[in-house]
Protein backbone atom coordinates (compact mmCIF):
# COMPACT_ATOMS: atom_id res chain seq x y z
CA UNK A 1 0.00 0.00 0.00
CA UNK A 2 1.50 3.36 -1.00
CA UNK A 3 1.40 5.91 1.57
CA UNK A 4 -1.03 9.16 1.33
CA UNK A 5 0.14 12.34 1.56
CA UNK A 6 0.49 14.11 4.89
CA UNK A 7 -1.46 17.26 3.59
CA UNK A 8 -3.33 18.82 1.16
CA UNK A 9 -0.34 21.23 -0.05
CA UNK A 10 2.03 18.65 -0.36
CA UNK A 11 -1.21 17.02 -3.28
CA UNK A 12 -1.37 20.63 -4.59
CA UNK A 13 2.07 20.47 -5.27
CA UNK A 14 1.96 17.22 -7.08
CA UNK A 15 -0.59 18.04 -8.88
CA UNK A 16 1.53 21.18 -10.55
CA UNK A 17 4.26 19.56 -10.81
CA UNK A 18 2.27 16.67 -13.16
CA UNK A 19 0.29 18.95 -15.08
CA UNK A 20 4.09 21.20 -15.50
CA UNK A 21 5.49 18.40 -16.92
CA UNK A 22 2.81 17.24 -19.23
CA UNK A 23 2.32 20.89 -21.08
CA UNK A 24 6.17 20.35 -21.41
CA UNK A 25 5.53 17.01 -23.38
CA UNK A 26 2.88 18.22 -25.42
CA UNK A 27 4.25 21.59 -26.07
CA UNK A 28 7.50 19.79 -27.83
CA UNK A 29 6.83 19.30 -31.23
CA UNK A 30 7.42 15.55 -33.21
CA UNK A 31 10.16 15.57 -35.04
CA UNK A 32 8.50 15.29 -38.90
CA UNK A 33 8.12 13.16 -41.02
CA UNK A 34 6.62 11.83 -44.32
CA UNK A 35 4.46 8.52 -44.01
CA UNK A 36 3.92 5.87 -46.58
CA UNK A 37 0.06 6.59 -46.59
CA UNK A 38 -0.71 10.00 -44.84
CA UNK A 39 -4.31 9.68 -43.03
CA UNK A 40 -5.25 13.07 -43.38
CA UNK A 41 -6.09 14.68 -47.04
CA UNK A 42 -5.35 18.42 -48.35
CA UNK A 43 -8.34 20.00 -48.05
CA UNK A 44 -8.49 20.13 -51.97
CA UNK A 45 -9.05 16.89 -52.69
CA UNK A 46 -12.24 16.23 -54.01
CA UNK A 47 -13.51 12.66 -53.46
CA UNK A 48 -14.54 10.95 -56.82
CA UNK A 49 -15.66 7.03 -58.16
CA UNK A 50 -14.33 6.35 -61.52
CA UNK A 51 -15.90 3.16 -63.05
CA UNK A 52 -13.90 1.24 -65.55
CA UNK A 53 -15.02 -0.09 -68.89
CA UNK A 54 -15.63 -3.53 -66.84
CA UNK A 55 -17.90 -2.20 -64.19
CA UNK A 56 -15.18 -1.95 -61.56
CA UNK A 57 -15.36 1.05 -59.13
CA UNK A 58 -12.25 3.09 -58.03
CA UNK A 59 -11.71 5.49 -55.14
CA UNK A 60 -10.04 8.74 -56.33
CA UNK A 61 -9.15 12.33 -55.42
CA UNK A 62 -9.14 14.89 -57.47
CA UNK A 63 -7.25 18.27 -56.80
CA UNK A 64 -8.89 20.18 -59.29
CA UNK A 65 -6.26 22.98 -61.23
CA UNK A 66 -7.38 25.77 -63.50
CA UNK A 67 -5.32 24.73 -66.78
CA UNK A 68 -5.45 22.11 -68.84
CA UNK A 69 -2.86 20.40 -66.74
CA UNK A 70 -2.93 17.40 -64.62
CA UNK A 71 -1.06 14.69 -63.60
CA UNK A 72 -1.84 10.75 -62.56
CA UNK A 73 -0.56 9.20 -60.05
CA UNK A 74 -0.85 5.71 -59.57
CA UNK A 75 0.58 3.53 -57.00
CA UNK A 76 2.46 0.24 -56.86
CA UNK A 77 0.95 -3.58 -55.26
CA UNK A 78 -0.26 -3.32 -52.43
CA UNK A 79 -0.07 0.67 -51.80
CA UNK A 80 -2.51 3.16 -51.89
CA UNK A 81 -3.03 6.41 -53.49
CA UNK A 82 -2.09 8.21 -50.12
CA UNK A 83 1.10 7.38 -50.65
CA UNK A 84 1.39 10.45 -52.98
CA UNK A 85 0.19 13.31 -51.24
CA UNK A 86 3.49 14.49 -49.71
CA UNK A 87 4.09 14.80 -53.43
CA UNK A 88 1.38 16.11 -54.42
CA UNK A 89 1.46 18.80 -52.18
CA UNK A 90 4.98 19.89 -52.41
CA UNK A 91 5.29 20.13 -56.54
CA UNK A 92 2.05 20.22 -58.13
CA UNK A 93 1.48 23.96 -56.55
CA UNK A 94 4.96 24.33 -57.99
CA UNK A 95 3.65 23.80 -61.78
CA UNK A 96 0.04 25.09 -61.37
CA UNK A 97 -1.28 21.96 -62.07
CA UNK A 98 -3.88 19.16 -61.54
CA UNK A 99 -3.51 15.97 -59.92
CA UNK A 100 -5.47 12.69 -59.85
CA UNK A 101 -4.95 9.38 -57.33
CA UNK A 102 -7.03 6.04 -57.30
CA UNK A 103 -6.37 3.35 -55.55
CA UNK A 104 -5.87 0.19 -57.88
CA UNK A 105 -8.99 -2.40 -58.14
CA UNK A 106 -8.57 -4.78 -55.23
CA UNK A 107 -6.84 -2.02 -53.34
CA UNK A 108 -7.69 0.51 -50.45
CA UNK A 109 -11.18 1.54 -51.09
CA UNK A 110 -11.48 0.56 -54.67
CA UNK A 111 -13.95 -2.06 -55.55
CA UNK A 112 -12.53 -5.42 -54.26
CA UNK A 113 -12.11 -7.23 -57.63
CA UNK A 114 -9.41 -9.90 -57.96
CA UNK A 115 -6.48 -8.20 -58.63
CA UNK A 116 -5.98 -9.55 -62.16
CA UNK A 117 -3.07 -7.37 -63.33
CA UNK A 118 -4.08 -7.57 -67.05
CA UNK A 119 -7.05 -5.52 -66.11
CA UNK A 120 -5.23 -3.02 -64.54
CA UNK A 121 -4.74 -1.34 -67.95
CA UNK A 122 -8.64 -0.44 -67.31
CA UNK A 123 -8.07 0.93 -64.44
CA UNK A 124 -5.60 3.74 -65.84
CA UNK A 125 -7.38 4.11 -68.88
CA UNK A 126 -10.59 4.63 -66.71
CA UNK A 127 -8.53 7.25 -65.16
CA UNK A 128 -7.57 9.16 -68.03
CA UNK A 129 -10.98 8.97 -69.78
CA UNK A 130 -11.94 10.69 -66.24
CA UNK A 131 -9.19 13.72 -66.82
CA UNK A 132 -10.32 14.44 -69.90
CA UNK A 133 -14.12 14.33 -69.22
CA UNK A 134 -13.30 17.22 -67.20
CA UNK A 135 -11.78 18.94 -69.35
CA UNK A 136 -8.02 18.28 -68.82
CA UNK A 137 -5.87 17.39 -72.13
CA UNK A 138 -2.45 18.19 -71.15
CA UNK A 139 -1.86 14.61 -69.69
CA UNK A 140 1.14 13.13 -67.56
CA UNK A 141 0.91 9.68 -66.12
CA UNK A 142 3.18 9.19 -62.90
CA UNK A 143 3.70 5.24 -61.86
CA UNK A 144 5.54 3.46 -58.84
CA UNK A 145 6.60 -0.01 -59.36
CA UNK A 146 3.43 -1.94 -60.70
CA UNK A 147 1.76 1.37 -61.70
CA UNK A 148 4.72 2.69 -63.57
CA UNK A 149 4.75 -0.78 -65.55
CA UNK A 150 0.98 -0.25 -66.19
CA UNK A 151 1.61 3.44 -67.44
CA UNK A 152 4.14 2.71 -70.34
CA UNK A 153 1.33 -0.22 -71.05
CA UNK A 154 -1.51 2.36 -71.34
CA UNK A 155 0.76 4.66 -73.19
CA UNK A 156 1.50 2.60 -75.86
CA UNK A 157 -2.17 2.52 -76.78
CA UNK A 158 -2.60 6.51 -75.91
CA UNK A 159 -0.41 9.20 -78.28
CA UNK A 160 -2.22 12.19 -77.08
CA UNK A 161 -0.58 11.53 -73.39
CA UNK A 162 1.68 14.36 -72.56
CA UNK A 163 4.46 12.21 -70.51
CA UNK A 164 4.97 9.13 -68.72
CA UNK A 165 7.38 8.95 -65.59
CA UNK A 166 7.91 5.25 -64.39
CA UNK A 167 9.33 5.01 -60.52
CA UNK A 168 10.86 1.17 -60.15
CA UNK A 169 8.79 0.12 -62.71
CA UNK A 170 9.30 -3.77 -63.86
CA UNK A 171 9.87 -4.67 -66.91
CA UNK A 172 7.37 -7.13 -66.48
CA UNK A 173 4.69 -7.44 -63.95
CA UNK A 174 1.88 -10.41 -64.32
CA UNK A 175 0.21 -9.80 -67.71
CA UNK A 176 1.62 -6.48 -67.70
CA UNK A 177 4.87 -6.18 -69.99
CA UNK A 178 6.28 -2.84 -70.28
CA UNK A 179 9.25 -3.99 -71.99
CA UNK A 180 6.73 -5.03 -75.49
CA UNK A 181 5.12 -2.12 -74.96
CA UNK A 182 8.13 0.55 -74.57
CA UNK A 183 9.26 0.97 -77.95
CA UNK A 184 5.74 2.36 -79.21
CA UNK A 185 5.48 4.84 -76.92
CA UNK A 186 5.11 8.34 -78.19
CA UNK A 187 4.92 10.60 -75.52
CA UNK A 188 8.27 11.31 -74.13
CA UNK A 189 9.00 9.41 -71.34
CA UNK A 190 11.55 8.60 -67.72
CA UNK A 191 11.94 5.67 -65.87
CA UNK A 192 13.90 6.28 -62.50
CA UNK A 193 15.12 3.53 -59.85
CA UNK A 194 17.52 3.15 -57.12
CA UNK A 195 20.88 1.44 -57.68
CA UNK A 196 20.41 -1.16 -54.96
CA UNK A 197 17.48 -2.19 -55.69
CA UNK A 198 18.45 -4.81 -58.26
CA UNK A 199 15.53 -5.63 -59.92
CA UNK A 200 14.27 -2.41 -60.40
CA UNK A 201 17.69 -1.25 -61.56
CA UNK A 202 17.74 -4.23 -64.01
CA UNK A 203 14.06 -3.61 -65.38
CA UNK A 204 15.15 0.42 -65.99
CA UNK A 205 18.70 -0.63 -67.78
CA UNK A 206 16.37 -2.94 -69.94
CA UNK A 207 13.57 -0.73 -71.00
CA UNK A 208 16.39 2.22 -71.37
CA UNK A 209 17.94 -0.28 -74.43
CA UNK A 210 14.38 -1.33 -76.03
CA UNK A 211 13.24 2.76 -75.54
CA UNK A 212 16.60 4.16 -76.68
CA UNK A 213 15.99 6.51 -74.07
CA UNK A 214 18.77 9.51 -73.37
CA UNK A 215 20.55 9.30 -70.41
CA UNK A 216 18.53 12.40 -69.37
CA UNK A 217 15.54 10.60 -69.55
CA UNK A 218 16.70 7.47 -67.27
CA UNK A 219 18.04 7.69 -63.42
CA UNK A 220 19.83 5.82 -60.51
CA UNK A 221 20.19 7.21 -57.49
CA UNK A 222 21.75 5.29 -54.36
CA UNK A 223 19.97 3.33 -52.20
CA UNK A 224 17.73 0.72 -52.19
CA UNK A 225 14.42 2.34 -52.16
CA UNK A 226 11.46 1.47 -53.58
CA UNK A 227 8.62 3.23 -55.38
CA UNK A 228 7.54 6.35 -54.00
CA UNK A 229 9.83 5.43 -51.05
CA UNK A 230 12.37 7.06 -53.44
CA UNK A 231 10.51 10.08 -52.30
CA UNK A 232 10.98 9.20 -48.30
CA UNK A 233 14.52 8.31 -48.91
CA UNK A 234 17.12 10.19 -48.73
CA UNK A 235 17.52 10.87 -52.10
CA UNK A 236 13.89 12.11 -52.00
CA UNK A 237 14.97 15.68 -52.51
CA UNK A 238 16.85 15.21 -55.78
CA UNK A 239 14.11 12.63 -56.81
CA UNK A 240 11.07 15.32 -56.69
CA UNK A 241 13.80 17.94 -58.46
CA UNK A 242 14.27 15.67 -61.46
CA UNK A 243 10.32 14.74 -61.56
CA UNK A 244 9.33 18.91 -61.57
CA UNK A 245 12.01 19.27 -64.04
CA UNK A 246 10.70 16.15 -66.26
CA UNK A 247 7.27 18.04 -65.68
CA UNK A 248 8.08 21.44 -66.94
CA UNK A 249 9.55 19.71 -69.78
CA UNK A 250 6.67 17.67 -70.67
CA UNK A 251 4.44 21.28 -69.56
CA UNK A 252 6.84 23.77 -71.64
CA UNK A 253 5.55 27.54 -70.66
CA UNK A 254 2.70 28.44 -72.46
CA UNK A 255 1.95 25.08 -73.71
Amino acid sequence: MYRRLASLPHALAALLFLAGGALVACSTPAAPSRQTEPSAEPTDAHVERIETADGVGLDARLYAGSGPRLAIFMHGYGGRQQAWVPTIEALLQKLDAAALTFDFRGHGDSDQAPVDTGRLVADVTAAVAFARDHGYTSIVLIGASMGGTAAIVVAEKDPNLAGVIALSAPAQFGALDALAAIAGVEAPLALLAARGDLSAADSLRLLREEAGLPTTHSWLYDGEAHGTELLDSEQGPAVQQYVERLLREFWPAGG
